[in-house]
């Protein structure tokens, strides 16, 4: 019977493999490799390998929004992109040149994103001008689609009851601060939080030091400004659609405060007025945390705010400002959100120039 041969003798020695130009460049290819992640996904150089696991040293485009925690982390300014969202008249080139250059007396460092977002075709002429304006800072344009309409939504059979530059120009506009930025890709790509101004604000210089404002910090989803309010058939139906929306939904408010700073402006109605009111946050200024924004249950808010029936950003002109308020009193803690005044902010800033 035939059996299978035994190695008894001397042990056979590995067959070396020669040292050829296919090994080099396989060598060669993944020395490329590793330094492409370190420049582009991973490490940077002279980071310790506790990074890869720390919570406050993800990655710099979107860090996470921890629900357990309920922090969000942001260091300084540089990580907070600048938004402004812009129309090709004149008139709001020239107040958007303003107010881009009153961001010298804003501490911002030359990293911080600034996003234009324009509504129909700005000329080379406006963009030129509005990249001399913030020089040597670089401006990225971002086109936004006001032809778009939500489901169900017929913009030709429906009236508008806001008419400024067309239409549906305004309404869009509010749509786009409520729901439509947060999920754009040059926010996602670039931004952890977002500072918002309009066109036509400034930033005076009030001391030396200039206003030197920063970020949001540790545990902050939210900064706002002075604290306004709306009043009246712009307000029709939001306060019903919340307190129907909570009850749908099983939401317990985080903010009672100012859930309850809602319920008694609706339910006192202004004295001089004597209509229902809604308080709002000026939000003309405001920093806000994209991750926050982007939590599944503000989405989906959102949404029955600007998406779907009953329409009331189009057809009532829900403003963006109430919608904020009622946001943060949903699911933002009080210790989340810092409200103050801030100093040398104006709005509109062309009767100060």
């Amino acid at each position: 019977m035939h059996r299978p041969r035994r190695f008894l003798g001397k042990k056979s020695k590995a067959k070396k493999t020669p040292f050829t130009v296919r090994n080099v460049f396989i060598f060669l290819a993944l020395l490329f490799f590793l330094s492409t992640m370190r420049t582009f996904g991973g490490l940077h150089s002279g980071e310790e390998a506790s990074s890869i696991v720390s919570s406050t040293h993800a990655s710099p485009k979107l860090r996470g929004y921890d629900p357990l925690q309920r922090a969000f982390v942001s260091d300084s300014i540089k990580h907070t992109c600048i938004a402004a969202l812009v129309s090709s008249s004149d008139e709001d080139v020239n107040d958007l040149t303003v107010a881009l250059k009153s961001l010298r007396n804003l501490k911002v460092g030359s990293e911080t994103k600034i996003l234009i977002f324009y509504e129909e075709d700005l000329t080379m002429w406006h963009t030129n001008k509005i990249t001399r304006s913030i020089s040597p800072h670089h401006v990225d344009f971002e086109h936004i689609d006001f032809t778009l309409f939500p489901p169900f939504f017929d913009p030709k059979v429906e009236e508008s009851n806001w008419n400024k530059r067309s239409k549906w120009g305004y309404q869009q506009m509010i749509r786009f601060w409520i729901s439509r930025i947060w999920d754009h890709p040059a926010v996602l790509e670039n931004c952890e939080s977002v500072l918002r101004i309009d066109s036509d604000s400034c930033f005076l210089e009030t001391t030396e030091e200039g206003l030197g404002l920063e970020g949001l910090g540790e545990g902050i989803v939210y900064r706002a400004n002075k604290l306004r309010k709306d009043c009246g058939e712009y307000t029709e139906g939001l306060w019903d659609l919340a307190k129907s929306y909570i009850y749908e939904q099983g939401i317990t408010v985080k903010n009672p405060h100012l859930w309850g700073m809602a319920r008694r402006f609706w339910e006192e109605k202004d004295n001089h007025l004597h209509k229902a009111c809604l308080p709002t946050f000026y939000n003309n200024f405001e920093i806000t945390s994209v991750a926050f924004m982007r939590l599944p249950e503000v989405r989906k808010w959102h949404s029955r705010v600007s998406e779907e029936p009953p329409f009331g950003v189009f057809r009532r002109r829900w403003g963006d400002a109430g919608v904020r308020f009622l946001t943060m009193a949903m699911f933002a803690e009080e210790r989340e959100i810092v409200r103050t005044e801030v100093k040398g902010y104006e709005h509109p800033c062309g009767a100060l120039l």
